[in-house]
């Protein structure tokens, strides 16, 4: 509102400037034309001469001048410093970052939907997840539904699908009641990529074939 304000004045200053050597240069016209005819003995007062009106004007720019420096002055100190101004973070930039520009980032490296291939016969969420290390077609997951499940790809990409359409059922309970506190929340391949290992939240850890039958119950934990 300063900078505002001083640039105004200084705006109406020229206009001043203007008006009064306008009216000061006509003055000197009609002076002239009066001493000519009176002549130059009545020592009489003249109008303003030339150098009258050149001085007007000078002192009518000096004013506009500092009326322009004042605006400047003012300019300059409500100025942030470049150094001194906020850097937006780049989680700053995600945060007010709209839905439709994340979406115009995202588009690049998005997966298309037949390069996806759901694992979704798990009724609760899903903990764990480990490829076999030799039979590279296997991956087995453990949920909070208390099982575990091996999965095995039909081919390299999503679109061959899951053999059988299916998985193997891991089953950690054998009913609703007996399932309680059986979340598979951790599971490991042997070397051989032969067996599995579970554990759960009964304290129970459980090795199964890789065909997805029981082999071993440790009930050891506490």
């Amino acid at each position: 509102p300063a900078a505002s304000s001083a640039s105004a004045s200084a705006s109406a200053a020229l206009e001043l400037m203007d008006m009064a050597a306008a009216r000061l240069e006509a003055k000197a016209d009609t002076a002239e034309g009066t001493k000519a005819a009176a002549g130059a003995a009545d020592g009489g007062a003249v109008g303003p001469t030339a150098m009258d009106v050149d001085g007007a004007a000078a002192a009518a720019s000096q004013q506009a001048q500092q009326q322009q420096d004042k605006a400047g002055s003012s300019n300059s100190n409500n100025a942030v410093p470049l150094a001194d101004q906020p850097v937006q973070t780049a989680q700053q930039r995600q945060a007010t970052m709209t839905e439709e520009e994340a979406e115009r980032l995202d588009l690049p490296t998005r997966c298309k939907p037949d390069e996806v291939l759901e694992l979704n016969q798990h009724t609760s969420e899903v903990f764990m997840c480990a490829w076999n290390p030799i039979h590279t077609n296997l991956i087995a997951t453990g949920s909070g539904d208390a099982s575990a499940r091996i999965w095995e790809m039909a081919g390299p990409d999503a679109r061959a699908g899951l053999v059988g359409g299916t998985s193997r059922l891991l089953q950690h309970g054998t009913n609703a009641s007996d399932k309680k506190n059986k979340d598979v929340t951790t599971l490991e391949w042997s070397p051989s990529g032969e067996m599995l290992a579970t554990g759960s939240y009964d304290g129970v850890a459980r090795v199964w074939r890789r065909t997805g039958s029981l082999l071993h119950t440790l009930r050891s934990h506490r």
